[in-house]
């Protein structure tokens, strides 16, 4: 007799899920993909690494072992004497991979990577007695690429771009402490195009471009404090060419022109503190050349300078004065004088002994040079320099005295002009720009002075000191020896 079949519910839509055009029910899912992930392990293994055995010690072998040059992976080379030389990676016995260099001492030399041997790749480190020397990129055993260089006896850094273990192209130096010291394009260790250097303080030196780590060409250079004290054209490392001179006190303009190994000659400009233009003209060490009057005339002096001169007068001779440059030229060609307000005299030599009275001259406070004054007669002479050398004439050779003479103009227009007391003459103003020097009788001129003469470029040079050779500078006057 058949057992009675037991009632069981229908399965419902709920009961299937729908995987692409299969319904499946959901109580198979789960067995269905258990059997699937053990047919992937059965064919592919696991999907995890194979856990790596232990690493044992790494073989040893001499060089001259023949069983090296059959080897590949991890080893250590010994010498002779079995000390560790290299330990890294082989292939057929050669360095080639990772691995460290050693000394016969024992010091770490080199840490990256080796091809045959041969220091060679990127991420490389070099060392000298056990210090850090060098990270970066290698070829053929030199520094080659980026790299970053330390130099522990110096304790500068360079880090750049290198080629056959120099710095070569874009780079910087800077001390340990981190303080910028070079930057710019190199090469061969020194900079080379544009670039600039930096004092151990990190203040700005040099800037500009450079050659073999000079400047030549177009450049700036500044003081330690960091003022401006020349911009222009240098020469291998000089002023040489054209350039402007500053003022690193007040930061202004102080000369400008054409420098010649180092040293403003030529055609310049010289300016004032306050950025007036003073004189226009040959120069020499930010200074007019006065020397480059003599035989011009004075109206090629006034177009030199832009001040107003002073002028001093004494028996026939007259020099025409600049207080700020400790300048006078001088002349020997009739000047005359005259006051606006008086009749003139015919006598131009003394136009100030109009009498007013029996034997009583006029005095004149305002006297001016004659409007019909034709400046391009009045030749000059001699230029005389008091308190400093004349710029670019010949100095005294000798402590030896060429001779003596009395005291005359000279003595008291740059006595007076330095402010020392007058021996032997007075002088007083008649004008704005007039002084009047009046000799006192021969017997009381005054004593004799030295007078230390040289010649040079045609030039005959006389000083003169207050008493003797080691005191300070009363005057140096220059005039040609025989006329041009």
């Amino acid at each position: 007799m058949d057992k009675p079949r037991e009632n069981r519910p229908g399965l419902g839509p709920k009961d299937y899920r729908h995987i692409g055009p299969v319904y499946v029910q959901k109580r198979l899912i789960l067995p269905v993909l258990a059997a699937l992930s053990i047919a992937v392990l059965l064919i592919f293994g696991l999907p995890f690494p194979a856990p790596v055995p232990a690493a044992g010690p790494i073989p040893a072998f001499r060089y001259d072992d023949p069983e090296l040059a059959e080897q590949s992976g991890m080893v250590q080379v010994l010498d002779g004497q079995d000390r560790v030389r290299y330990i890294g990676e082989v292939a057929a016995g050669a360095c080639t991979g990772r691995g460290q260099v050693f000394s016969e001492a024992g010091e770490l030399l080199y840490d990256g990577p080796l091809a045959e041997g041969v220091y060679e790749g990127g991420d490389a480190k070099v060392y000298r007695g056990g210090t850090l020397v060098y990270t970066g990129e290698m070829a053929a055993n030199l520094y080659e690429g980026q790299g970053r260089r330390i130099d522990p006896a110096a304790g500068i850094v360079g880090e750049g771009q290198f080629s056959k273990g120099f710095l070569e192209g874009p780079g910087r130096e800077f001390y340990s402490d981190g303080t910028l010291l070079r930057e710019g394009t190199f090469s061969h260790d020194l900079l080379e195009g544009e670039g600039a250097e930096y004092s151990p303080e990190g203040v700005l030196l040099r800037e500009g471009t450079f050659s073999a780590g000079l400047l030549h060409g177009e450049g700036r250079a500044y003081t330690a404090g960091g003022r401006l004290l020349y911009e222009g054209q240098f020469w291998r490392g000089v002023y040489h060419g054209q350039g402007t001179i500053y003022d690193t006190l007040l930061n202004v303009r102080s000369a400008e022109g054409t420098f010649v190994y180092g040293t403003l000659t030529g055609r310049g400009a010289i300016y004032h503190p306050s950025g007036q233009l003073l004189y226009t003209g040959q120069v020499y060490e930010q200074r007019p050349r006065a020397d480059a009057f003599l035989g011009l005339s004075l109206a090629e002096v006034e177009e030199a300078f832009t001040t107003h001169w002073t002028l001093y007068s004494c028996e026939g001779t007259t020099a025409f004065v600049y207080p700020y440059f400790s300048l006078m030229f001088l002349t020997e060609s009739p000047v005359r004088l005259v006051s606006p307000g008086a009749s003139e005299k015919p006598d131009p030599e003394e136009p100030d002994l109009e009498e007013s009275g029996p034997g009583e001259p006029a005095l004149y406070e305002d006297e001016i040079l004659a409007p019909d004054t034709d400046k391009g007669a009045v030749l000059i002479t001699q230029v005389l320099s008091y308190g400093q050398p004349l710029p670019c004439v010949a100095q005294p050779e000798s402590d030896c005295a060429s001779g003596r003479h009395a005291p005359g103009c000279r003595e008291w227009f740059s006595a007076f002009a330095l402010g020392y007391p007058l021996d032997g003459a007075d002088a007083r103003r008649a004008g704005p720009f007039i002084w009047r020097f009046t000799p006192r009788s021969r017997t009381d001129s005054g004593q004799d002075v030295d007078e230390y003469r040289t010649e040079g470029a045609g030039l005959e040079t006389m000083t003169v000191y207050r008493t003797q050779k080691d005191m300070p500078l009363w005057y140096q006057t220059a005039r040609w020896k025989e006329a041009p």
